[in-house]
């Protein structure tokens, strides 16, 4: 796990919200340390990338390396959710930092149990802390809940942890969280 030890909390002494945005140069850090913990997260689990991998939700395939000597299965949200995305059973599933975007994460998490062969694995990444991105984010997922979910779609968690820490004064949050479930 990426720790950031972040900016005190700062003296709100009068000053103006785009003064403390200004003053807030570490917010690219941030950005780099949530993108470098998920990269970090994937590559400690890669082993579970194997056999046909989907990665749903790919954008630009950061993370199509890290499937070896299998078959590394492309596929944008916008590509619909209606049957299978792939042709045959998969053996795992990636999912990174899509699903605040899912209008229905019941309804896709179902559809990934039905994918996914007997003992196959989702590995995925989402945010629980973190500013609003664009009109279409609509979820924030806390650990318990998202486990919650996984189970009641039959999957099991194998590994749940914190991806990267932010501390502000006494607060103390996650980014977001690095998850492996195995239906």
């Amino acid at each position: 796990m990426i720790s950031l030890r972040y900016l005190r909390a700062p003296e709100l002494d009068g000053a103006s919200q785009c003064d403390l945005d200004r003053d807030f140069a570490g917010f690219d850090q941030v950005r780099q340390i949530e993108r470098a913990s998920i990269r970090q997260f994937m590559e400690k689990h890669r082993r579970y990338l194997q056999g046909r991998v989907l990665d749903f939700g790919c954008g630009k395939m950061p993370y199509s390396d890290l499937v070896q000597g299998g078959q590394y299965i492309p596929f944008e949200i916008g590509d619909g959710l209606n049957g299978s995305p792939a042709m045959g059973p998969l053996d795992a599933i990636m999912c990174n930092q899509v699903l605040q975007y899912i209008e229905h994460v019941p309804e896709l998490l179902r559809g990934f149990a039905a994918w996914l062969r007997p003992g196959g694995h989702l590995i995925l990444t989402y945010v629980t802390n973190w500013d609003e991105v664009e009109d279409s984010d609509l979820w924030r997922f806390t650990k318990a809940g998202m486990e919650r979910l996984l189970r009641d779609f039959g999957f099991s968690v194998i590994v749940h942890e914190p991806r990267a820490r932010v501390s502000l004064g006494v607060f103390n949050f996650p980014l977001g969280y690095g998850c492996v479930a195995q239906k």
